[in-house]
């Protein structure tokens, strides 16, 4: 079982890849491995080690984190802010803080943020008076009480000029830059939106699309799938059995829809969630159904071929090791040959195998934690990552891309039409992405 531990600056949860330093594939950073995963040292400090039932907020508050961290390289920290204030709540002073920190290179925790104290008096404020004596006493003791009063002004002016600024209504100012923005981005509808209500997410990372126009969503925590017309129009939802986290849905053409979750795979029928068959498996990450109705699930210990009713067919444990994928497979889809086109857990490249699951080859894509693929009805090949949307040919040449933001599912309907799990929207887009 892989062994998982906390990352020091973004508290996403990671899993222990060897030595005594790992690279945080939700930050970016470089951070130190807890020495219980390296040493046998029974005394060896195991606080850092995520409970079971953590692991998914964990994983859903990291991902915000690097998304963040992008706007502010993007010089976008306005944009950061509000992420921030909107996904963790509290007061904008708390996210302005947090960003500054962020922007400085600072780790930070993403528990609630409270500055009470910098609002007592002055005269409460306690001060190391020893530490002051060794650098200077009280010239020290001004400083630090100086730099407190201005970053409480500049928070408090930051924060009523943010207030004026909401995301849910734009000033006559930004209306048309949102708007160039949004045709621009190729977006042609969404729906959904932030909530718990019927038609609203909170974090819905996979999307589907049946042979109907039916388009289905979920949150990744909950198993809560709902339905929605080709308009966007909610129509109703069931809850999936058994997937407390939803990694890959995948609808068949005969009114089924594959659900994998945290325990496995479950096919359903689609509009009103009857659990019709089973096929347990923890270490899966993705499916793709194929036109006949079969199934092709990939995870960490490589491909798994699976008849329309879950029974498995064959497994192809060495594909990993073929592909140079260490950590297995998180994303698939295939041709209407059964051609498929993988990603892996570290991996930057496409992964081609044939339909027997031979591999073919990997094509250098430069992909940076990219999150699904798909096919579009001419077999180019789309890859979302969180900020981009990425076009490639089936011989891995990238022939476009398109700015994206938080993109993570995405498919394909009848029409050609792409359909993208933004959340917390569902968002129809042109096609072709080629901007």
């Amino acid at each position: 079982m892989a062994q998982v531990f906390k990352c020091e600056s973004c508290s996403g949860p990671l899993e222990y890849e060897g030595g005594k330093t790992q690279k945080c594939g939700f930050c970016g950073s470089t951070i130190l491995v807890p020495r219980y995963l390296y040493s046998d040292d029974p005394a060896a400090d195991h606080s850092s080690e995520p409970k079971p039932n953590e692991l998914a907020d964990l994983t859903q508050k990291a991902f915000i984190f690097a998304e963040i961290k992008k706007l502010i390289a993007e010089n976008k920290k306005i944009h950061a802010i509000k992420l921030y204030h909107e996904r963790f709540g509290g007061r904008l002073a708390d996210a302005k803080d947090a960003v500054d920190r962020l922007e400085r290179g600072e780790p930070i925790k993403f528990e609630s943020i409270s500055l009470t104290k910098i609002f007592e008096p002055l005269s409460q404020i306690k001060v190391d008076t020893a530490a002051a004596k060794r650098v200077g006493g009280y010239f020290l003791t001004f400083i630090v009480l100086g730099g407190l009063a201005v970053f409480v002004i500049a928070a408090i002016i930051i924060g009523a000029w943010l207030k004026t600024r909401s995301t849910a209504d734009a000033s006559p100012e930004e209306r048309p830059i949102r708007a160039a923005e949004m045709d621009s981005s190729g977006e042609l509808m969404r729906f959904g939106g932030e909530g718990t209500g019927v038609g609203r997410f909170t974090d819905n990372r996979v999307v589907a699309v049946d042979n109907k126009g039916n388009v289905y969503s979920t949150d990744y925590n909950g198993g809560r799938i709902q339905i929605f017309d080709q308009e966007g129009n909610f129509l109703r939802q069931w809850t999936a059995n058994g997937a407390s986290i939803v990694f890959a849905m995948a609808p068949d053409r005969s009114g089924n829809l594959f659900v994998l979750g945290n325990k496995g795979i479950g096919k359903y029928t689609s509009l009103d969630g009857e659990e019709k068959a089973r096929y347990e498996d923890p270490r899966l990450r993705d499916i793709h159904v194929k036109p006949d109705g079969s199934v092709i699930a990939v995870g960490r210990q490589g491909i798994v071929f699976l008849d329309k009713d879950l029974v498995e067919v064959k497994t192809f444990r060495e594909a990993s090791a073929a592909a140079d994928a260490s950590f297995g497979f998180e994303s698939v889809t295939a041709d209407a040959a059964g051609t498929m086109y993988l990603l892996d857990r570290r991996g930057k490249d496409i992964i081609k195998f044939s339909s027997e699951g031979k591999f073919l080859n990997r094509f250098p894509a430069e992909l940076n934690s990219p999150n699904d693929i798909a096919l579009d009805p001419s077999g180019n090949i789309y890859v979302t990552e969180t900020s981009v949307i990425r076009v490639f040919t089936p011989t891995g040449k990238q022939i476009g891309a398109s700015q994206a933001n938080q993109a993570f599912g995405i498919t394909f309907n009848d029409a050609g039409e792409v359909f993208v799990a933004a959340r917390p929207y569902v968002i129809k887009r042109r096609p072709l992405l080629l901007n």
